[in-house]
């Protein structure tokens, strides 16, 4: 598990919506129009952003919020810009096609390079392609996905841009395909304090909407269906973890003093309001 916790609740899946690329020629007439058109879904896009850095600071917390900071960065990056605008006058192209090969080819290269962190970025940019693209296809930006009290997110991966449309108020788990522990999935999950296994595979095809499932992020233990003796026993568990948890709260407010007597001072590095009341 990449964020601890035990939880008993029903799954919900995330699907999110696929996208057409259309592929066109246009005439010379036509080429600035169409870098128009790209250049100001690229400053649709940094409007965006900024309104969802914002959302992102005030319902879970700093970290998360500067994900968006570097997706915002990308909207400005020349490395993607200008290729983009070559295409479009060189080969006579649809900013649409010339957007989606340019994203393709950067993804590409980070595909080549075996490194965690790389990965991630690549998230970061496969994220920011899809933003700008729907922005392209005038496509309105998704409403927010509303889910049931006990609600365990699975999904195949999750982008930040993703997770700010979900309503996390009543999401208990987080279950995911792919992803490791500095996955945007696994920060979202340990700053809201509640379990995530990420990394499973084909979760996304063995758990069905709506089913029973465990989540243990301490074990990184998934258990779909599970029988009434699995049950039982994960109630067992979640009550001496919620009572070691309640505990550990007790003890927080008490000085940190050496068996010899001297005081020690603890210092806690926090990215939220919610980090803040619980150090």
């Amino acid at each position: 598990g990449v964020s601890p916790g035990i939880v008993i609740g029903k799954v919900i899946k995330y699907i999110p919506s696929k996208i057409k690329v259309p592929h066109k020629k246009i005439n010379n007439e036509l080429v600035n129009k169409e870098i128009e058109r790209f250049l100001s879904s690229l400053k649709k896009s940094k409007i965006q952003l900024k309104r969802v850095r914002e959302k992102t600071l005030k319902n879970i917390g700093e970290e998360e919020a500067r994900i968006f900071d570097a997706h915002i960065l990308l909207v400005d990056d020349p490395s993607l810009i200008n290729p983009t605008k070559n295409k479009i006058k060189e080969n006579k192209i649809n900013a649409e096609l010339a957007w989606k090969q340019t994203i393709d080819e950067s993804l590409k290269l980070f595909e080549e390079i075996e490194d965690e962190y790389i990965s991630i970025r690549s998230k970061d940019l496969e994220d920011i392609g899809y933003r700008v693209m729907k922005n392209l296809l005038g496509l309105e930006e998704e409403v927010l996905f509303f889910v049931e009290e006990n609600a365990v997110i699975e999904a195949k991966d999750l982008m930040p841009s993703e997770t700010a449309l979900i309503d996390l108020k009543k999401v208990v788990a987080f279950v995911t395909d792919l992803g490791g522990r500095t996955s945007h999935t696994a920060i979202i999950a340990r700053s809201l304090e509640i379990p995530a296994v990420v990394g499973l595979e084909n979760v996304t095809m063995l758990a069905k909407s709506n089913s029973k499932i465990i989540v243990d992020g301490n074990s990184g233990e998934v258990i779909i269906n599970p029988t009434k003796s699995s049950l039982n026993k994960y109630s067992k568990k979640i009550y001496y973890y919620e009572k070691k948890k309640l505990e550990l709260i007790k003890l927080k407010d008490l000085k940190a003093v050496t068996k010899d007597g001297k005081e020690i001072e603890l210092v806690i590095n926090i990215g939220s309001i919610k980090e803040a009341e619980n150090a």
